[in-house]
């Protein structure tokens, strides 16, 4: 499985169903690149095309199921969102606790 097959099908298992654009987007990739990888791993099974050209993760490939050579983590994953995107960034620059203390 290629990278960007596998940072698609990870994206994918994070939503039931997903348009070519909204992946395109999340990703930062083109139209294209989305497309080349859709049309392969469709043709390998991984993903279902639904109408409009959505997809979804194909019936074994579920969130929390590993892929063969457990290339998914087995945790359950949530939604991207611009909220989470927010405080996983706010979380992620949290300045130190003054009550912290500090290892001589």
């Amino acid at each position: 499985m290629s990278d960007h097959e596998h940072q698609l099908l990870s994206l994918l298992t994070q939503h039931t169903s997903l348009g070519p654009k909204q992946a395109a987007t999340a990703l930062g990739w083109t139209k294209e690149q989305v497309a080349q990888a859709k049309e392969s791993m469709a043709s390998k099974g991984l993903i279902r095309l639904g109408k409009g050209g959505s997809m979804q993760v194909a019936k074994g490939q579920e969130a929390g199921v590993p892929l063969a050579g457990n290339l998914l983590a087995p945790e359950t994953t949530m939604p991207v969102t611009k909220q989470r995107r927010e405080v996983e960034r706010l979380l992620a620059h949290k300045p130190p606790s003054p009550t912290a203390k500090t290892s001589p």
